[in-house]
């Protein structure tokens, strides 16, 4: 059996990364920003109708997503227009 590694949690990480436009990556990047704490800011995302869609229709799941994430920190979760008039309730 190999000996146990135990890592530990990674306290800050900044810098660009710059990815290949794909709608794939896009969605993926979307959600880790949901997911990852402080402020991150996307540039350049796909101009997709898959990743429009993901900007707007998924609002409802990355709620919940950064609701599970726990933690002790606010959120701003922002999409289209048309999400602002079908407004999430606590």
């Amino acid at each position: 059996m190999s000996p146990e590694i135990v890592l530990q949690p990674i306290k800050e990480i900044s810098g660009i990364v710059k990815l290949p436009g794909s709608k794939s990556l896009s969605n993926r990047i979307l959600l880790l920003a949901a997911l990852s704490e402080g402020t991150t800011v996307l540039d350049n995302l796909l101009n997709s109708d898959d990743v429009h869609y993901m900007l707007g229709t998924a609002m409802r799941p990355l709620t919940a997503t950064v609701t599970a994430a726990g933690g002790n920190s606010s959120y701003i979760l922002d999409g289209v227009p048309r999400m602002r008039q079908r407004p999430i309730g606590d």
